[in-house]
């Protein structure tokens, strides 16, 4: 189900809060959600390496919004 919702997100650029990192680690990853699976979610990072995050590590996204068309044409 979890999937369903996230397709409609496919494209967008998303950060996700990661659970149970072990101290030292990084607490969240950040891209832009190429793929999702009940098995786990694909980022494609800013400098272009695709990174696989099982759904069994991810404790909350946050999807940022597109720009809307006024926001594109003024740059603002």
């Amino acid at each position: 189900m979890a999937q369903d919702l996230l397709a409609d997100y496919l494209e967008h650029h998303v950060e996700v809060s990661l659970s149970s990192c072990m101290q030292g680690q990084r607490t969240t990853e950040e891209g832009i959600l190429q793929d999702c699976s009940s098995s786990g979610l694909i980022l494609e990072q800013d400098d272009g390496i695709l990174a696989f995050i099982p759904m069994s590590m991810v404790r909350a996204m946050r999807i940022k919004p597109k720009p809307t068309l006024w926001q594109r044409l003024t740059g603002s």
